[in-house]
C-alpha cells in the first residue's frame, strides 16, 4: 500500500503561541518597552546569564543569535565539540517545540497549557506579560522561527524530503509549460525510454497544460529500492529517487526525479496511475 504525503513548499512566517494570560508575578525582570505596531524587527537580543549559561543543555537557545544553516557549526564550536541530532528537526513535536523555545527566550507567555507548563519548569525561562510577539524577535530570529515553521507543517503532512531537495524538485518544474524544462539523459515513460523530441508531448498528456503548482493535493517523497520504477531504477553510480505525485480528481502522475551527489537531475520518469493504486 503507498503512502500517500502532501508537499509543502510555502507557508507564512508562522507565530509561536501568542501571549496570552498573565505569568504571575515573581522574581521576573520589567518586560521590554512597547513596539508600535509599524516597528522594524528587533536588533539581536542581549542573552541573559541564564540563557548563556543553559544554550548547551538546551541548544533551541542557540537559533535567538544563530541563523539557521550555522546552527550546528556554532553549538559544537561554543559547546566543547558537542554533537547534536539537529534538535530533533525530523521529528514534528520537536519542531514545534525548538519554534517557541525562541519566544520563550524573550518572556513569551502562552494561551496553551502544555508550552506554559513545559517553560515553567525551565530554569531559564522568565516570563513577562505584554509581550508583542510580533515584533519581538530580531531578524535572525525571524528566518529561523520561518524555517522552523515551514518544517513543521510539511512535518505534520508526513514531508520526507529534505528542503534543498524539494527546492530542486520545485526549480525544475516551475517553468513549466510557458518554458520546456531542461532535459536529463535519461528518460522514460512507464519504463520505457523515451526520446527527448516526444518528451513535451507525453508528459503534456499525463501531467496537463497548465502550470503545475505543488501543494494541495500534490506529494513529494523519497523512494528507494523496487518503490522505484524499473527504467529509472537502472541508472548506474550513486543516485536519490525523489518521487512528485501530482494529484487529480480520480487519478495521479508520478514523476520520478534521479539526481546524483551533485544534485545533477540525471534520470527522470513519469506514470498515470488510478487513485488507490
Amino acid at each position: 500500500m503507498r503512502i500517500w504525503i502532501v508537499m509543502l513548499f510555502a507557508c507564512a512566517c508562522g507565530k509561536g503561541e501568542e501571549a496570552a494570560k498573565p505569568a504571575g508575578s515573581g522574581s521576573a525582570a520589567p518586560p521590554p518597552p512597547a513596539v508600535t505596531a509599524d516597528a522594524a524587527p528587533a536588533p539581536a537580543p542581549q542573552l541573559s546569564p541564564k540563557i548563556e549559561a543553559a544554550r548547551c543543555g538546551e541548544p533551541c537557545l542557540f537559533l535567538v543569535d544563530t541563523p539557521f544553516d550555522k546552527f550546528l557549526d556554532t553549538y559544537k564550536a561554543k559547546c566543547g565539540g558537542m554533537e547534536t541530532k539537529e534538535l530533533g528537526f525530523e521529528d514534528c513535536k520537536s519542531l514545534d517545540y525548538v519554534r517557541n523555545c525562541i519566544y520563550a527566550a524573550h518572556g513569551v507567555t502562552y494561551k496553551k497549557k502544555k508550552w506554559k507548563n513545559l517553560f515553567a519548569k525551565k530554569p531559564w525561562y522568565e516570563p513577562h506579560d505584554g509581550i508583542d510577539v510580533k515584533h519581538v524577535l530580531s531578524p535572525v530570529e525571524l528566518a529561523n522561527v520561518h524555517e522552523l515553521n515551514t518544517r513543521g507543517k510539511a512535518c505534520k503532512k508526513g514531508i520526507k524530503v529534505s528542503t534543498a531537495d524539494a527546492k530542486l524538485v520545485k526549480d525544475w518544474l516551475a517553468p513549466w509549460p510557458t518554458t520546456p524544462p531542461k532535459l536529463p539523459k535519461a528518460l522514460f515513460h512507464n519504463s520505457d525510454p523515451l526520446e527527448a523530441d516526444n518528451f513535451a508531448e507525453a508528459f503534456a498528456n499525463d501531467v496537463g497544460r497548465d502550470k503545475i503548482k505543488l501543494g494541495g493535493d500534490n506529494m513529494l517523497f523519497y523512494e528507494t529500492g523496487d518503490s522505484v520504477p524499473e527504467g529509472i531504477r537502472s541508472l548506474p553510480g550513486k543516485v536519490r529517487f525523489i518521487e512528485a505525485v501530482l494529484g487529480g480528481d480520480y487519478q495521479s502522475t508520478l514523476i520520478y526525479f534521479a539526481f546524483d551527489d551533485k544534485d545533477k537531475l540525471v534520470g527522470l520518469e513519469f506514470e498515470e496511475v488510478e487513485d488507490g493504486e
